[in-house]
C-alpha cells in the first residue's frame, strides 16, 4: 500500500484500504480495535469509518515524513484507548 509509510505499523497489526473511501487507511490491532487514517485531510479517528473531523488536541502533519508521523500517532492513540 503506497499511501502510508507500513514500516511504522508495529509487527502483527493489519493494514487495508477501506472498501467506501479509497483515502482511508484503517490500522487493526491483533487483540482488536481498530483506527482510521484519512490521508487527504491527514486525520485520523476511531473505529472503521472514515474520519471527518480532527480530533480536540490533535497535531498537524506536515513535511517529508508526516505518513510514518500520522501512523505512529494513530496506533499510540489506540494502544491508550485499549487499554
Amino acid at each position: 500500500m503506497d499511501c502510508i509509510d507500513e514500516r511504522a505499523v508495529p509487527e502483527g497489526w493489519s493494514v487495508e484500504q477501506h472498501s467506501g473511501f479509497p483515502h482511508v487507511v484503517v490500522l487493526s490491532r491483533p487483540a482488536g480495535g481498530c483506527v482510521s487514517i484519512n490521508m487527504k485531510k491527514r486525520i485520523f479517528g476511531p473505529g472503521y469509518g472514515c474520519p471527518h473531523v480532527a480530533m480536540g488536541g490533535a497535531p498537524t502533519y506536515e513535511g517529508r515524513a508526516w505518513k510514518a508521523r500520522i501512523v505512529t500517532d494513530a496506533v499510540a492513540w489506540l494502544d491508550r484507548q485499549m487499554a
